[in-house]
């Protein structure tokens, strides 16, 4: 029999966004992605497709389930690129081509002495047009590159990349923007049969959210006799108020893990051996605490502990360095260090992703994606005197502005 401990531990990891491999509340766009790249490996050509829908609609995490699912039937390779650290065409051919290269998806490819926008293309159309196996090619964040590449030319190019003669790229682009597809497509002037097949992900439902928690806590609560972590109530209320803004699942996941989080520092101060059911009123305390904070609301009386130490430590970085950004490794790092100082932590590093992330989308931090994520660079969107100012009003806050150990 496991102990609260370890119920409560194994609860909180489950609700970890990339805590699972199950497709939940998306059958019918997975089907849809499924199906059309298997026609597409059946037929032995290239194509392309584009998946849009808000932050935190599954999209990433489908197509990746997807062609883990089609690996088992098809042979091919899979590169993928987040569109937030391209600077330009050139980069994006030359992280391609390297990605290619490292994949060892043709012997005979290297990269050239001198790295042209024209010599890479040149290259990557020539292994494409000749490989006996499909290449996928997943562009996250596509729609970054109406930023990034300036030349409507170069981006026709790269769209037309899967229609080459005997071309066999597949091309899935993935974007947040609704209207990405709508915006820029008519702009290239791309034929009819080079038009990309479209995917809309739309918000997740209030029954889907209850599904997917439901699901993740599943085999958890059979491991303590069919115990019961969130009431049924408590987690309708949440997936109600959420699935009436934006049916971010990545919101519902962070509150039900912290409403857990409640009854595990309960647990742990009075030595509970049974495990106690979040309610209604720890969930909507919770959901109030992490709810969207902008620079006219900003209060410290119900900004989450771990939000509040999270902005500070990026605070703290910026006037150690005096650099404006900082990378996900250094902050990582020294947030765990701050952290033992006030007896909480996060379990890993793919939490305290999704804790900046969760920030990011309340519009106080930017995170900027690179290829590996201990490279993200972070930085504060809010004027960084007014949260210093602000922070400063708890003086455990103050503590980590000046405290030397910190340091």
């Amino acid at each position: 029999m496991c102990s609260v401990k370890e119920i409560y531990s194994e609860a909180k990891k489950a609700l970890n966004a990339s805590a699972t491999d199950r497709v939940v509340g998306r059958e019918k766009e997975n089907d849809e992605i499924y199906d059309y790249l298997a026609s597409c490996f059946g037929n032995k050509n290239g194509l392309s497709v584009y998946i849009n829908g808000q932050p935190g609609t599954g999209k990433t995490f489908s197509v990746n389930t997807m062609l883990d699912s089609l690996k088992e039937e098809f042979k091919f390779n899979k590169i993928f690129l987040n569109c937030m650290s391209v600077k330009n065409i050139q980069n994006m051919y030359k992280t391609v081509l390297s990605e290619m290269i490292s994949n060892k998806i043709d012997s005979n490819l290297a990269m050239p002495k001198r790295c042209t926008k024209e010599s890479l293309q040149k290259l990557i159309e020539s292994c494409i047009t000749s490989i006996k196996h499909h290449l996928v090619l997943v562009l996250d964040e596509i729609d970054q590159i109406e930023t990034t590449i300036k030349n409507a030319s170069d981006i026709y190019k790269l769209f037309e990349l899967p229609y080459l003669p005997n071309s066999k790229l597949i091309l899935i682009g993935i974007a947040n923007s609704l209207d990405f597809t709508d915006r820029l497509l008519p702009r290239l002037e791309l034929t009819p049969e080079h038009k990309p097949k479209v995917i809309k992900f739309l918000p997740y439902t209030k029954d889907d959210i209850i599904n997917i928690v439901k699901d993740r806590l599943s085999k958890v609560q059979l491991m303590y006799d069919n115990c019961v972590i969130i009431d049924d109530k408590a987690l309708m209320l949440c997936a109600s108020k959420i699935a009436s803004t934006n049916g971010d699942i990545r919101k519902v996941l962070d509150i039900c893990r912290r409403a857990i989080e409640l009854n595990e520092q309960e647990a742990k101060l009075t030595n509970l051996e049974t495990i106690k059911t979040v309610n209604i009123a720890q969930m909507m305390k919770i959901f109030n605490a992490v709810n969207p904070i902008t620079n006219s609301n900003l209060d410290r009386n119900t900004m989450p502990l771990m939000q509040k130490i999270l902005l500070c430590t990026i605070l703290l970085c910026n006037i150690e360095t005096k650099v404006k950004e900082v990378t996900l490794s250094k902050l990582f790092e020294k947030f765990n260090k701050i952290c033992k100082s006030y007896s909480t932590s996060v379990d890993s590093e793919s939490e305290f992703v999704n804790l900046c992330i969760l920030i990011q989308d309340n519009g106080l931090i930017e995170v900027k994606k690179a290829k590996e994520v201990r490279n993200y660079k972070l930085s504060l969107k809010i004027d960084e005197q007014e949260l210093r100012d602000k922070l400063q009003d708890e003086t455990f806050m103050a503590d980590i502005l000046t405290n030397r150990a910190y340091k």
